[in-house]
């Protein structure tokens, strides 16, 4: 289910019967910037995999250009953000003295 209101999007991922996370962020510039990954208890790695693929999914079927996030530098998880960033094909673009910018450029 994805819901949109005034260009801030929640798209929640229920593979079953029940929502297994959210994900959250904002629309802008042809492209989504992805602010949070919200993954509820029970939740396992392979849910958030299957959430992450499906919110890159409805990307691109509303057509988004790309997706983009940032990861703060010294964050607890920068390290495993940082490689799930890469596992999905996502981009250092910029960085500075406490962030890190990541994008995704989606298939048109």
């Amino acid at each position: 289910m994805i819901e949109v209101k005034d260009g801030q999007v929640v798209v929640t991922y229920t593979p079953g019967q029940w929502p297994v996370g959210v994900l959250t962020g904002h629309e802008g510039a042809n492209g989504f910037f992805l602010e949070h990954v919200i993954t509820f208890p029970g939740a396992n790695a392979g849910d958030l995999v299957g959430m992450l693929s499906h919110g890159f999914q409805v990307a691109r079927e509303r057509k988004y250009a790309f997706v983009a996030f940032r990861i703060a530098k010294g964050y607890p998880t920068e390290r495993k953000l940082t490689v799930a960033a890469r596992w999905f094909g996502f981009t250092l673009y910029y960085e500075d003295d406490t962030m890190r910018h990541y994008v995704l450029h989606l298939e048109a």
